[in-house]
């Protein structure tokens, strides 16, 4: 084993571009704000950000020791590209999912759920062939949105978030639920909704050695939402195992029809109900939650960049121009998906994976005994100086070109990596493309004059921590 004493060097060298200009957002203050430490702690449950501060990751890793009830908690947080490498795909059998994982509880965002069987025999719902059949829905429901916007009267301020979401709702109504009547394909997803803005917070008391009564207050606040998600989707669930197999077959079954295939489940065998409804859960997660999270992101730092958000524009229109079909020319959007690829890496849909060691390991030069905790961060990773050059800034032009093949692998983690990468990916990058191509062909956006971006804050994935207006105005 090679020893691992130093970060890698970055590719970029510092010598790619001139960083004047380019826009830095803010994020979370992790300095001493003379707050006595209960007060902190709260500050940090609130937003768990707060705990991945950038200098505790200086090293290739770090171990610390908590004290975790009676017994302590060992927690490897790393770093370095090979060793989350070895984690992550050379040893991936020996490192299981955290369990009660502080960003999403067991929606497993980052995990993609690779090990369960039935649930790879459905992942036809989002292989190639099947993003390629929601193509045309998806375009649909982006360009009705542009639509919209162009012929309403913009004036003013525009929150986004509702509009992002509707956007988003709408193709997964039509691609994912086909089979759900559209009543209840709302209810599931504003259950969703809600879920996923309580899930996260106040978790992580569970890590800064506070009383039990309040390390459990984050569960109790998540709860409500949780279940009424749950029970909405059983009930989707239910009904649909109890139809004859004739009523749940179609040349393109949605989500839930292909779980219940996979399990090979009979009409009045409600064994499996609860895994399927987890299942649907988390899959639903990963594609409403990434894409509109990426989507809030991507349009505001676009507003702030009119520089950029010009040549995505210009690209916009060269692609509408053309009138071959758009599923033959969205590839050529190559600034936009530069654009979707810095706002991943700045905001990314999971901020930390965590991984129980199963077994020892010896991780390059470092030992890792079972039951231990390994950190993998990819908030710090992706803003890492040793890794990246201007590492807080919006510079797209790193996933252009020559730029984007000498991004180092391991280093570049929305998603997870190896065989544990999120099952939304496509999805998501389908749905924020066409999105952006859309309103960009249509429409400019700007942001409020002498207002700054807002704070990330983590829950599932990062929303911002206060809401984003921005300004649509028609292109000439």
């Amino acid at each position: 084993m090679s020893q691992i004493d130093q970060m890698p060097p970055t590719p970029e060298g510092g010598k790619m571009w001139t960083t004047k200009g380019w826009l830095t957002p803010p994020i979370p203050n992790t300095g001493s704000d003379q707050k006595t430490s209960f007060q902190s702690r709260i500050k940090t449950a609130h937003n768990p950000l707060l705990v991945w501060n950038l200098p505790h990751f200086t090293q290739p890793y770090v171990i610390q020791t908590k004290q975790s009830g009676k017994a302590p908690l060992i927690e490897v947080a790393l770093a370095h590209p090979e060793m989350i490498r070895h984690v992550l795909e050379n040893k991936a059998g020996r490192y299981g999912i955290f369990p009660g994982s502080m960003h999403c509880h067991d929606l497993n965002l980052s995990d993609g759920m690779a090990a369960n069987q039935p649930l790879m025999q459905s992942m036809s719902q989002f292989s190639s062939q099947a993003l390629n059949s929601f193509f045309a829905t998806m375009e649909t429901e982006a360009s009705l949105l542009a639509d919209k916007l162009s012929a309403s009267p913009l004036e003013g301020e525009m929150l986004i978030d509702p509009m992002i979401r509707d956007v988003i709702n709408r193709m997964i109504q039509s691609t994912l639920l086909t089979q759900v009547p559209e009543t209840k394909s709302r209810i599931v997803l504003s259950a969703l909704d809600a879920s996923l803005k309580t899930t996260g917070i106040l978790d992580a008391l569970k890590y800064l050695a506070l009383p039990n009564w309040l390390s459990g207050l984050g569960a109790r606040i998540n709860q409500g939402p949780r279940t009424r998600l749950v029970e909405a989707v059983y009930a989707l669930v239910a009904s649909r195992r109890a139809m004859p197999d004739a009523a749940t077959q179609s040349k393109t079954p949605d989500l839930i029809s292909a779980l219940i295939s996979a399990f090979r489940v009979h009409p009045n065998d409600n064994r499996h109900d609860e895994q399927i409804t987890n299942m649907v859960i988390a899959i639903l997660s990963t594609c409403y939650a990434t894409s509109h999270r990426t989507l809030v992101w991507a349009l505001a730092m676009l507003a702030c960049a009119p520089d950029i958000q010009q040549i995505c524009a210009n690209e916009a229109r060269a692609i509408y121009a053309d009138t071959a079909p758009l599923s033959g020319k969205i590839e050529d959007a190559h600034t936009i998906k530069a654009v979707i690829n810095e706002t991943l890496r700045l905001y990314p849909p999971v901020p930390v994976m965590r991984r129980t060691v199963l077994q020892d390991d010896l991780n390059h030069d470092l030992a890792i005994t079972k039951g231990s905790t390994v950190l993998i961060a990819p908030w710090v990773l992706h803003r890492h100086s040793a890794l990246w050059h201007d590492p807080h800034s919006f510079i797209p032009d790193r996933f252009l070109g020559d730029a984007r093949r000498m991004i180092a692998p391991y280093t570049f983690l929305p998603f997870g990596g190896g065989e544990q990468t999120c099952i939304g990916f496509g999805y998501m990058m389908q749905a924020t493309r066409l999105v952006l191509l859309a309103l960009l062909n249509q429409l400019s956006v700007q942001y409020r004059a002498r207002q700054s971006l807002p704070v990330p804050v983590q829950r599932v994935g990062l929303i911002p921590q206060s809401p984003i207006s921005l300004i649509f105005r028609c292109r000439a």
